[in-house]
């Protein structure tokens, strides 16, 4: 995921490099929860954290109304330049 200069952009690859790119994601908050989510036409993409835990981040895929896909995501270290 790259937070862009706002924090609501996503960008994400999949194994066979195929990228997707979302603008204006919607900040939210609720019971405890905190996210970011982003409309792309059947899909809903939503990045979402338990405030005041260190238990990760998680990326949800829905299509309509039913969820594809729970991960949580791993942070990557950017590279460190070369000498």
């Amino acid at each position: 995921m790259d937070s862009g200069k706002n924090g609501n952009t996503y960008t994400c690859c999949d194994a066979r490099l195929k990228c997707i790119n979302l603008e204006g994601g919607t900040k939210w908050r609720d019971n405890g929860y905190r996210g970011i989510t982003w409309e792309n036409g059947n899909y809903t993409y939503s990045v979402s954290w338990r405030e005041n835990s260190n238990e990760g981040m998680y990326l949800n895929i829905y299509n309509k109304d039913k969820r594809i896909l729970r991960r949580k995501l791993v942070a990557i270290a950017p590279p460190h330049p070369s000498p």
